[in-house]
Formats: C-alpha cells, sequence, structure tokens
C-alpha cells in the first residue's frame, strides 16, 4: 500500500517545523518512507506507535523505533516554498488514522496511544 506523506525525523514537532514531502510504502517487513531522505524501518525494530492531534489541527502518527522517532502524515495535497507562507499541507484524517490502523496491526508488541 502507497500513501502521499509529510514526514518529519526528530525528537518533536510543532506546527513551524519544516517538514518534507514523500510517499510510504508498506512492505511485508518494513516501513519505507521514500522523499527527499529515505528512511526504512523494519516493523521488528518499532518500540512505540503514538496516533495524536497537533494542536488540534489533523492527526499525526508519532513512531518510535531503536534510532529515533518519526512524524508523518497522510496528505491530500501540498504547497511548499510560498512566499510569506513557508509550506502549507491538508492532512487526509481519515487516511491517516487508515494508516496508523494498519501499522497497528503489523506491530503487535508495540505500545499503541490513540
Amino acid at each position: 500500500m502507497n500513501y502521499k506523506i509529510i514526514y518529519y525525523q526528530g525528537d518533536s514537532i510543532d506546527s513551524s517545523t519544516e517538514v518534507k514531502s514523500g510517499s510510504c510504502i508498506l512492505a511485508d517487513t518494513e516501513l519505507q518512507i521514500v522523499g527527499d531522505e529515505s528512511i526504512s524501518v523494519e516493523f521488528a525494530n518499532l518500540i512505540g506507535i503514538d496516533l495524536v492531534r497537533l494542536h488540534g489541527l489533523g492527526r499525526v502518527i508519532r513512531i518510535r523505533h531503536e534510532d529515533g522517532i518519526i512524524f508523518l502524515s497522510v496528505i491530500r495535497f501540498k504547497l511548499f516554498r510560498l512566499p510569506l507562507i513557508g509550506q502549507f499541507a491538508t492532512i487526509n484524517f481519515f487516511r491517516t488514522g487508515q494508516l496508523f490502523s494498519i501499522l497497528q496491526s503489523k506491530v503487535p508488541n508495540a505500545t499503541i496511544v490513540s
């Protein structure tokens, strides 16, 4: 399954964080993020998965793994590098929830907080 996403790899995220865009691909044994910076994480290395609301604006999935934290959201569309505004993306609330449910089923040993 392939999802169009925005993502950020780091300890925390807020509305001023500069995110990257790409695709999230769910393989049999790993989560692959293909974009400006490609990331691959095996499901066995996931520690926790959280579904959180970012300032009440939309859903964000926080994926904790052995090498750090990845934040991602499924998007409808994005506009990057706009003058005076910076970045803008519309988060797909339901598809982000769907991706979270799929990740939840693939990682039974991870802690789930929603």
